[in-house]
């Protein structure tokens, strides 16, 4: 439990600094969107909590208690059915949320913290990054006995491995390699081609087209040819060029085109995130005033900020849409939660188009109201220089009005 601190808060775009209300370590949406899933408690339990538009509970509606260590990284399926937590010793179980039953166990060996989960399109396959070697992980989970397949990395650390399409109602053709994208520490991101039981190979250096490392990444939903990346402050869209051949060796020379989508951080991004619907961008950096971080939300076409930036104390280490794509997770530094609710992002062209008429309509009958006004100002100022005018000419000549 934790004893008379909240495990989040919900804020409207006005809380532009919100206090520390909570701590954990990891967080998701639930697939509806109505509530939050929560590791990283001390006493080694993940929550479920529902969300409410005034909730301040610090009691959460479900808890699930089979780990044995504090639980720092939590993944869902795309349609909300199962659930991976991982916990800083290594064990990584799959929830059935529907029973709340664990259904299976991998472990990661050395014991290490496992540092992020990502679930393939179809929930079977599961990528896990560890903390000490900087390796990835990645088992099947209709075949827990089988031993996972390992992306070693010798000279960086793996920080995060994302599937394509994770979040996305697709399907996958079971001869239809998969792509997986990672983030190193001080090295380079990478694109995986993934062909279960036969193959797993780097495709492309995202560094080699971005001409630096690129430190955060998201892939569009429903689409693996398209990611977004960073480099330093900006936002860059990256196309992945189709695949003309199951050769290995042709699939490595796939090209990877870039191009900027967002400017208007002053330092480099540590995390990004956007919509499932795509229409938004969410990205952080350390650039708000006394070191603390913004967030920044983004249209995700055409690149404009649609919000003054969010401040939030010290920095930011995850974003995350909800499904609707209508309120913002965050996770700052220091484990607290907020749920920042953004109403409506963006109104179409009709509205504006019509709340433009109104404004003119407005403004029309604004001045037809102030030349109303000056007539009958000088309807009343006439009138009252004739009244003067006549009785001065009664006190002068009172013989001519007899």
């Amino acid at each position: 439990m934790l004893s008379g601190e909240q495990a989040f808060q919900i804020s409207s775009i006005d809380d532009t600094l919100p206090t520390r209300i909570g701590y954990t370590l990891s967080s998701t949406f639930l697939h509806d969107g109505s509530g939050l899933i929560t590791g990283g408690h001390q006493d080694s339990t993940v929550r479920l909590h529902r969300l409410a538009s005034t909730s301040t509970s610090t009691q959460a509606d479900q808890y699930l208690d089979e780990h044995k260590s504090q639980v720092i990284s939590l993944s869902l399926s795309r349609n909300g059915q199962k659930l991976l937590t991982g916990d800083t010793q290594g064990v990584i179980l799959l929830w059935d949320l529907g029973s709340a039953t664990v259904v299976g166990t991998f472990s990661i060996l050395p014991p290490q913290a496992a540092l992020s989960l990502s679930f393939s399109a179809d929930a079977d396959l599961v990528a896990v990054c560890g903390s000490t070697e900087g390796s990835v992980y990645i088992w099947k989970t209709s075949s827990r006995t089988a031993a996972p397949t390992i992306l070693r990395n010798t000279s960086f650390r793996h920080l995060s491995a994302v599937f394509a399409n994770g979040g996305a109602t697709v399907s996958v053709h079971p001869n239809t390699p998969i792509l997986l994208a990672t983030v190193c520490s001080d090295g380079p991101a990478r694109i995986y081609s993934v062909r279960w039981g036969t193959s797993v190979h780097a495709m492309r250096t995202i560094e080699e087209e971005l001409g630096g490392p690129a430190k955060a990444l998201c892939w569009f939903p429903g689409d693996c040819g398209r990611l977004l990346v960073t480099f330093k402050d900006t936002i860059h869209i990256a196309i992945l060029a189709p695949e003309h051949s199951t050769s290995r060796r042709q699939t490595s020379k796939r090209r990877l085109a870039t191009r900027v989508l967002c400017e208007g951080h002053t330092k480099p991004i540590t995390a990004i995130c956007l919509s499932p619907c795509a229409r938004y961008i969410a990205s952080t950096a350390r650039d708000g005033p006394r070191g603390h971080a913004t967030v920044r939300v983004w249209n995700g076409v055409t690149g404009e900020q649609l919000l003054r930036p969010l401040l939030v104390r010290g920095g930011v280490r995850k974003l995350e849409f909800s499904p609707q794509g209508n309120r913002l997770l965050t996770i700052d530094v220091n484990g607290a939660v907020t749920v920042w609710d953004f109403g409506v992002l963006e109104v179409s062209a009709e509205v504006q188009g019509a709340v433009a008429q109104i404004g003119e309509l407005a403004k029309a009958e604004e001045e037809m109201t102030e030349a109303l006004q000056l007539l009958v100002k000088d309807e009343v100022r006439s009138s009252y220089m004739f009244l003067c005018l006549t009785i001065h000419a009664f006190d002068s000549a009172p013989g001519l009005f007899r």
